[in-house]
């Protein structure tokens, strides 16, 4: 298993979400981890759990948190992934 990204600690009423996907290797779900690293930095940690991207997104708000899994599934949209 590759070592988490921390989270910036939040507020006792943080909103958080975990999505998991599947790649066809461990390769390329870390090279995609990698890839969304750079735009998510303070909202999202990410590590590789086999061939699994698991991404662990974070907000103080419900529609914060909205937005920044939109953006993760936008940009997996646009490299092909989703």
């Amino acid at each position: 298993m590759t070592t988490p990204l921390p989270i910036p600690p939040r507020g006792p009423a943080a909103h958080t979400a975990s999505l998991r996907i599947r790649f066809p290797s461990r390769v390329e779900a870390d090279r995609a981890g990698r890839a969304l690293a750079p735009d998510n930095a303070g909202h999202v940690a990410w590590m590789v759990d086999g061939s699994d991207l698991v991404l662990e997104a974070s907000s103080d708000s419900v529609l914060g948190l909205v937005r920044t899994v939109d953006d993760l599934l936008g940009c997996l949209r646009a490299a092909g992934v989703a």
